[in-house]
């Protein structure tokens, strides 16, 4: 299981992203394996919001993220009043944008490695939780041999 954020999926979903070589093989791999998937529900408000702007295309934007909201291995998490606090509290501790705390407060509750390719999250987040690149989790998940 891994939490992923919205730089992750943005570098996965469009081919002209720097890292999208590598987050795509991950992506391929989640959803091949059904690899058990959790993000912050508004991961794909981030997602859409990011596509959209980069794209100009709100038809496609629209599209992932039904497209994301359908896969059976990806579970959004709904954010509460306590896990906000808590969220909060890491984004003060570990000097973090708000909805980068997001992610990193969803990985340590869940007690997942949290996925991205944000440099903020690399440098900050590691205080809090394990925090990978894309490359970083397949290189120790290699795949099994057929």
């Amino acid at each position: 299981m891994i939490v992923t954020d919205a730089s992750f999926w943005v570098s996965a979903l469009l081919a002209r992203d720097v890292h999208h070589s590598e987050a795509e093989t991950l992506l391929r791999r989640m959803a091949e394996e059904e690899i058990p998937v959790v993000a912050p529900a508004f991961a794909i408000i981030e997602v859409a919001g990011a596509l959209v702007r980069r794209t100009q295309d709100r038809v496609a934007a629209a599209r992932t993220v039904l497209h994301l909201q359908q896969q059976p291995w990806l579970t959004l998490v709904p954010m509460t009043v306590a896990f906000a606090e808590v969220a909060a509290n890491l984004a003060i501790a570990c000097a973090l944008r708000g909805a980068d705390a997001i992610y990193v407060a969803l990985a340590r509750q869940e007690g997942l490695p949290l996925i991205t390719r944000d440099a903020e999250i690399i440098q900050r987040g590691a205080a809090a939780v394990l925090v990978m690149t894309p490359t970083d989790w397949l290189r120790q998940n290699p795949e099994a041999e057929a």
